[in-house]
C-alpha cells in the first residue's frame, strides 16, 4: 500500500511541479502588468505636466522637474536590467547611467550619453547611424548653439503628427523661439498638458476664460506685455505675486521686472524684486531697488495714505496746489491735503543715500529725496 501511494506521488510530482510554475509565471506576469501600469501613469503624468523652461536633455522624454525620481527609482531596483520596461524607466528616469547598463540598441545609447552630458560620445554614435535620429539631432545642434539647425530639425519632426515626439519638437521649438505660430497651433490643439494648451491660445490671440487664479494672472500678464502701462502691469505682477512660486512665475515675473524698472515704478518693482528666489537678487541694476527700500516703502506709505477714503469732517483741510512745479513729489504720485504735515507725521525715519536728514524732512526735501532717486537709480 505504501508503496503504491509512493509510485502515484511520483505520478503527480511533475504535475505539481508544472502547476507551480504555471503558478510563478502568472505571478510574475501579474506583477510585471502592474509595474508597467504604473510606468505608463507616470508617463501619462509627465506629458500632462507644466512643461519646464529649460533646454532638454534629450527629447525622449524625461522627468525633468524631479517629481517622480523617488518613485521611478524604486521601480528600477525592482526590474531585471534586461526587461523592456526597465530600459523605459531608466530614461524617464533621466538616469544616463543606468540607460545605458541597459541600452540594446543605438538610439538607447545616444539618449544615455545626452543624459549624461556627453554630447561628444552621442555626435560620435549618430555619425555611425544609416538612419540618423532627428530629435538627437536637434538635441546635440542646440547644445552646439545652433538654432537655426535645432528648428530646421523638429519642424522636420513636427511634420509627423503621428510621431510621439512631435509634441516635445513643438513645445522645445515654442521655447527657443516664442514668435513661431506652427508649435503654437500645435500645442493649443494636442499638448495632454492642460496648462499648456490654456497658454498657447492665449499667445496666439484667443480668449480662453481664466477658471483659475493661475489661469487669471496668465492672461493679466500676457495683457501687460502687449500693453505695458503703469496700469496693466502692477495688476500683472499683483496677482502674479499671489500665486505659489512656480517656473512659469518666476520667468514672467523676471519679464516684468525690466519694464517696471523702465517706468520707475520702485513701489511694485520692490515687491516683485523681493519675490524672486536668491539665485535673481543680485542682477544688476536691480538690487539697487532693495539698496533704497526705505526710500520706496515711503512712497509706498504715501501711496496707501492717499489711496485711502478721506473720512468726513466738519474740520477745515488746507487747500493743495493745483498745480504744483513740474517734477515735484505732488506731481508724480498726485494731490493730497496738508502734503508737508503729512510727511512729517508718516515718516520716523529717513535715510538719504548721500547725507543724514533732520529727523522730520519737510516737504522739500521729500522733493529732493525723490529726484536723487530718480538720478541715482541707473537706466535700464
Amino acid at each position: 500500500m505504501r508503496g503504491s501511494k509512493a509510485f502515484l506521488s511520483l505520478l503527480l510530482l511533475p504535475c505539481l511541479l508544472a502547476g507551480c510554475s504555471l503558478l510563478n509565471r502568472a505571478k510574475n506576469y501579474n506583477q510585471h502588468y502592474f509595474l508597467k501600469q504604473e510606468v505608463a501613469e507616470i508617463e501619462a503624468k509627465l506629458l500632462a505636466s507644466p512643461p519646464s523652461l529649460r533646454p532638454p536633455k534629450t527629447l525622449y522624454l524625461y522627468d525633468e522637474k524631479g517629481v517622480y525620481q523617488q518613485q521611478l527609482t524604486d521601480l528600477l531596483h525592482r526590474l531585471p536590467t534586461n526587461d523592456p520596461l526597465s530600459q523605459r524607466v531608466a530614461q524617464l528616469l533621466g538616469d544616463g547611467l543606468a540607460l545605458l547598463e541597459r541600452a540594446t540598441d543605438t538610439l538607447q545609447l545616444i539618449n544615455a550619453h545626452l543624459l549624461m552630458d556627453n554630447p561628444t560620445e552621442a555626435i560620435r554614435l549618430l555619425a555611425l547611424w544609416s538612419n540618423p535620429d532627428p530629435a538627437s539631432q536637434a538635441v546635440i545642434t542646440l547644445a552646439q548653439g545652433d538654432t537655426l539647425n535645432t528648428i530646421h530639425h523638429l519642424e522636420e519632426l513636427l511634420k509627423q503628427p503621428k510621431s510621439p515626439l512631435a509634441y516635445l519638437a513643438a513645445r522645445l521649438w515654442h521655447h527657443l523661439d516664442a514668435s513661431a505660430q506652427a508649435p503654437l497651433h500645435y500645442l493649443s490643439r494636442k499638448s495632454p498638458s492642460q496648462w499648456e494648451r490654456f497658454t498657447a491660445t492665449v499667445e496666439l490671440g484667443g480668449s480662453p476664460t481664466g477658471n483659475t487664479a493661475e489661469e487669471q494672472a496668465y492672461i493679466t500678464y500676457r495683457s501687460a506685455l502687449q500693453q505695458p502701462d503703469t496700469l496693466h502691469l502692477q495688476k500683472a505682477t499683483e496677482q502674479l505675486l499671489q500665486l505659489p512660486e512656480s517656473e512659469w512665475q518666476t520667468a514672467a515675473l523676471l519679464a516684468l521686472r525690466p519694464l517696471l524698472y523702465q517706468q520707475e515704478q520702485w513701489v511694485t518693482a520692490l515687491a516683485l524684486q523681493q519675490a524672486l528666489p536668491a539665485e535673481y537678487q543680485a542682477d544688476y541694476p536691480y538690487l539697487l531697488l532693495t539698496e533704497y527700500q526705505q526710500e520706496i516703502k515711503l512712497l509706498q506709505s504715501y501711496l496707501q495714505s492717499s489711496a485711502s477714503p478721506t473720512p468726513t469732517s466738519n474740520a477745515p483741510t488746507t487747500a493743495t496746489p493745483t498745480t504744483p512745479a513740474d517734477g515735484s513729489f505732488r506731481s508724480k504720485w498726485g494731490n493730497v491735503a496738508n502734503v508737508d504735515n503729512w510727511a512729517m507725521q508718516q515718516s520716523t525715519s529717513f535715510r538719504h543715500p548721500s547725507s543724514t536728514l533732520p529727523f522730520k524732512p519737510t516737504f522739500e526735501q521729500y522733493q529732493t529725496t525723490l529726484h536723487h532717486l530718480h538720478l541715482t537709480l541707473p537706466q535700464h
